[in-house]
């Protein structure tokens, strides 16, 4: 899980964000299976909290134990009760990026998450296959309060890795796509420090390629860094323009604040970055605002990018 995450070898293996700083924590017992290895990994979250650790990743899922009577019910998958779900939305609050994997029980009869993954404001990461379907085993949704998971999904079936003599080989599981994802979170955050915690996260989730028709089996999908970058760079210069209804159904008023006589660009995007509309207009106080038809698009995330010669101008819409 590591050398996904932070392996360099020139012109072989690149991990995805092999020149952060790492702590290593080790919370497992491989020998037994009990609660104390939640409350390690509790201790663990504390410790890298308190030398300011931006990111943890979680390649671990929790539901039954060595004591039967430990084990946790499905309806224990609520994002509150398991010992280290808790600890997971604690960090999270702290302005922690917490990321987890899934678990590997989509094809056991428990087949939903495993906690941490449970946890509320975090980032559970499904497998998929180098064919972008989910690999069988991935863990599913949702959980017993009714949430989409998991939030996101990447690759883990085939997954390249560095073994610990130095050799490159493949794996599976949805502990090998966690860090990617991790590795993600870590590039996008270094491109926009200025964002909380909530913001990447939200921008992940809500930019993945199934973000406008979310189900339990793929999460929000398949996140893609420019379609992260596009979305923060978006979400970070909403201020030219207003846009009424919003959320619309149907179609919307663009007011640009301060119009004049030169041809401006109007450009629509939807979430992915795809082109919807473009055309040119002198918006002046006449025709300000400009009325632009949605009724033909699917519900979901629009960006409206306005380009004049005195800059460029973008807000959000959403269309339900």
């Amino acid at each position: 899980m590591f050398s996904v995450i932070g392996a360099y070898s020139e012109g072989t293996f690149t991990g995805g964000a092999h020149q952060a700083n790492f702590h290593l924590y080790v919370t497992e017992d491989v020998t037994s299976e009990y609660h104390i290895e939640e409350y390690n990994w509790l201790f663990a979250a504390e410790k890298a909290d308190s030398i300011g650790v931006h990111i943890i990743n979680s390649s671990l899922a929790y539901n039954t134990f060595d004591d039967s009577s430990m084990d946790y019910a499905p309806s224990q998958m609520d994002g509150n009760t398991a010992i280290s779900t808790k600890a997971a939305v604690l960090a999270a609050s702290k302005g922690i990026i917490v990321v987890n994997s899934v678990g590997n029980s989509g094809g056991t009869p428990w087949q939903i998450v495993a906690a941490p993954a449970d946890a509320d404001g975090i980032l559970a990461v499904g497998s998929v296959t180098s064919t972008l379907l989910r690999s069988t085993f991935s863990g599913v949704g949702p959980t017993a309060d009714g949430r989409v998971k998991p939030d996101v999904m990447a690759q883990g079936s085939g997954t390249s890795k560095v073994n610990s003599n130095g050799t490159i080989s493949t794996s599976s599981g949805t502990s090998l796509s966690s860090p990617l994802i991790a590795a993600l979170a870590a590039g996008v955050w270094q491109s926009y420090p200025d964002f909380s915690s909530n913001e990447i996260i939200e921008a992940i989730v809500q930019s993945a390629d199934r973000a406008n028709n979310p189900d339990n089996l793929y999460g929000y999908g398949i996140p893609n860094f420019m379609a992260v970058h596009n979305y923060l760079q978006n979400k970070s210069i909403e201020d030219e323009l207003f846009v009424y209804p919003n959320p619309t159904v149907d179609s919307v008023s663009l007011i640009i604040k301060n119009p004049s006589d030169q041809p401006v660009d109007i450009i629509v995007f939807d979430s992915q970055g795809r082109l919807v509309h473009e055309f040119t207009s002198v918006i002046q106080w006449s025709n300000n605002p400009q009325v632009l038809d949605f009724t033909q698009q699917p519900a979901g995330l629009y960006i409206i990018r306005v380009i004049s010669n005195n800059g460029t101008s973008t807000v959000r819409l959403i269309k339900d």
